[in-house]
């Protein structure tokens, strides 16, 4: 068992128990705070110092904001013993992608609910483009689908500059990462419209032979039709793939219109309910 201190307590971690596989910017290990409380404890990659500062930085500004879609960030920093950087974060019971694994696609409710989670928790950090948004970085926890890992994350305010080259996700990155371009939050609406497709298909909309195929795809193919979905949905998804930022919707209205469908769906299935029933009522009765 590893000790670290940071800004705000002391934490421990074991390093042969890890969450999940390494990302770009570091691995996840089950920690534990003072009282023995599971947590999730990342390390991050300490030879790329820049990127490190940068996702500390970020991280900082997380820590005791309360949000509902976004796992909790309980502390940061350097520890002085090791020279190593961590970020610990409220441990989650897995990820979207662990989900789709078992799964393979999910059906048109359950993504809905995960795609508003998505959605809801970008609106909630107004301030911050995620930037990096893939199954992988929206996790279960508490018993709601949240989002987290914020390692090439930009605050809306800041200068223009672009997002760490190399640490892009490829099947979920917007035309304007691979332009070089400056990413806004309508970046991150298309990676929820990867993820749409990831959710309802299995697999992104685009999967692309090589990266310079992939590269291609994203820049001026148009994915295929979804099948088995409601046109309401199809349609919001279409919209979140536009070529061009100009013309994607906003975050918000993603959320709202995300909600609007979710409705839509219970009332159908309400009805659906409603209808066999009377069915059921009036075969009795023919019966009787």
């Amino acid at each position: 068992m590893e000790k670290i201190r940071l800004s705000k307590n002391d934490w421990e971690y074991d390093p042969s128990k890890s969450l999940g596989l390494p990302g770009n910017s570091g691995a996840v290990y089950l920690g534990y705070d003072k009282d023995g409380c599971e947590v999730a404890i990342k390390e991050l990659h300490i030879f790329n110092s820049r990127s490190a500062h940068r996702e500390i930085e970020v991280a900082e500004r997380l820590v005791g904001r309360k949000h509902s879609y976004v796992v909790p960030v309980l502390d940061c920093g350097e520890d002085i013993a090791s020279g190593g950087y961590f970020i610990v974060l409220a441990k989650a019971k897995g990820s979207l992608d662990d989900l789709l694994t078992v799964n393979g696609r999910l059906d048109e409710k359950e993504s809905i609910e995960i795609l508003y989670s998505i959605a809801s928790g970008l609106n909630e950090l107004k301030d911050l483009n995620h930037c990096d948004l893939k199954p992988e970085n929206v996790l279960f926890q508490n018993g709601r689908w949240k989002i987290a890992d914020f390692g090439v994350a930009q605050f809306v305010r800041e200068s223009p500059s672009k997002v760490l080259k190399g640490y892009i996700s490829p099947h979920y990155a917007a035309p304007e990462h691979w332009y070089g371009e400056r990413p806004t939050e309508k970046t991150d609406v298309y990676a929820i419209g990867c993820i749409a497709y990831a959710c309802l298909t299995g697999d992104p909309p685009f999967i692309g032979n090589d990266l310079f195929d992939l590269r291609y795809q994203h820049l001026h193919a148009k994915q295929e039709r979804l099948s088995r979905v409601s046109h309401s949905l199809e349609s919001l998804i279409s919209m979140t793939l536009r070529k061009s930022q100009v013309v994607r919707p906003n975050l918000l209205y993603v959320r709202d219109k995300l909600h609007d469908i979710g409705l839509e769906e219970e009332m159908m299935i309400a009805r659906g309910l409603t209808d066999a029933s009377k069915d059921v009522v009036k075969s009795r009765a023919n019966l009787g």
